[in-house]
Order: structure tokens, then sequence, then C-alpha cells
């Protein structure tokens, strides 16, 4: 599991008076930036776009992103021919 800050010194809390808390990032994980607090996200809530979320635990609203990576995988069938086809 990889996790990153802004920082990329791992998660850590927001310092007390800053003005704002730093982006979190989880490649299966969503962090709340605020309260570190952390859930797994349904495939069903998956979205392309920016989606604005409370957090469950501190109740604070953050935006989340997800990115898709798609690798496509091939390999023949057995017993085929190979022969490139014309």
């Amino acid at each position: 599991m990889k996790t990153k800050t802004e920082n990329a010194a791992g998660p850590s809390a927001p310092a007390p008076g800053s003005a704002m808390p730093e982006s979190q990032m989880d490649d299966c994980l969503a962090i709340c930036p605020y309260c570190l607090k952390s859930y797994q996200v349904e495939s069903e809530s998956y979205s392309e776009f920016d989606v604005e979320e409370d957090c469950y635990h501190c109740g604070k609203t953050y935006i989340r992103c997800t990115a898709f990576e798609i690798t496509h995988h091939t390999r023949p069938l057995p017993n085929t021919q190979t022969e490139a086809r014309p």
C-alpha cells in the first residue's frame, strides 16, 4: 500500500495553526486530509470527476479524486500456430 503526502514524508496531521492541511494519496484507501482517518472506497463510488465528501470521523468536507490506470495484458491461446497471419 502506497501512501503519500505533498511533502513525501508520510501521512501527518496538519501542524497547529497551519492554514491548509496536506493532500493525502493512497493506492487503496481514501484518507481525510484533516484527521487522517481512512476508508475503503467502494467501486460504485468511483468517479472520473472530483467528488466532495464529508469525513465520517471529523465531519469536515474534502475533495476526493479517483485516478484510473488501465493495463492491457495479452497471451496466446494454447495450442495455436505460431506463424503470423497474413
